[in-house]
């Protein structure tokens, strides 16, 4: 984004001038004094914009370094007895923590705020997730959602054997 520019201003009056000339200078400077004012007011805008661009892309790149960052350093499933660094990355029951603290021994992640930040919650694998929960509706694209225990209460889906078994029975 190009920085628009401010017209010049006319010359001002100058005490060598003539008093026709230094009258006629001055109207002109004064009248121009209206335009520069909305002018500045204007870049001043366009300099608004350009640090918040700038403060966005700032944040994006923090974000993307420390992604990288916790990638690099992401040391697999948290394992006691070993000694974890500010930086590193451990998953406990398929969350991940990043250690807060160097020398960091013998702290289980769940339980040690302080040595240990929990990133936020995402579901890493949904089969071993021991309760999974949706927060809007499921698209199963075409698949079959497969091995569907018996309902148990009335908001429970149902499984074919059942509903045939349930159908018969009318």
């Amino acid at each position: 984004m190009a920085y628009t520019d401010i017209t010049a201003l006319p010359p001002a009056p100058q005490r060598s001038d003539s008093p026709d000339d230094f009258v006629a200078k001055a109207d002109a400077h004064v009248a121009s004094l209206t335009t520069l004012v909305t002018e500045m007011n204007a870049g001043g805008g366009e300099i608004n914009a350009i640090a918040a661009s700038l403060s966005s892309s700032e944040a994006n790149a923090v974000a993307a370094a420390d992604a990288a960052i916790a990638a690099a350093n992401y040391k697999g499933d948290y394992v006691g007895g070993t000694t974890y660094n500010v930086g590193e990355s451990v998953t406990e029951s398929n969350v991940v923590y990043h250690s807060k603290v160097s020398g960091n021994t013998g702290n289980l992640p769940s339980s040690s705020p302080t040595q240990w930040l929990k990133e936020p919650s995402t579901i890493a694998n949904i089969v071993e997730d021991p309760t999974p929960r949706l927060g809007g509706e499921l698209d199963s694209q075409s698949n079959k959602i497969i091995n569907l225990g018996n309902a148990t209460a009335a908001t429970d889906a149902v499984n074919l054997a059942q509903a045939q078994a349930t159908a018969l029975s009318f």
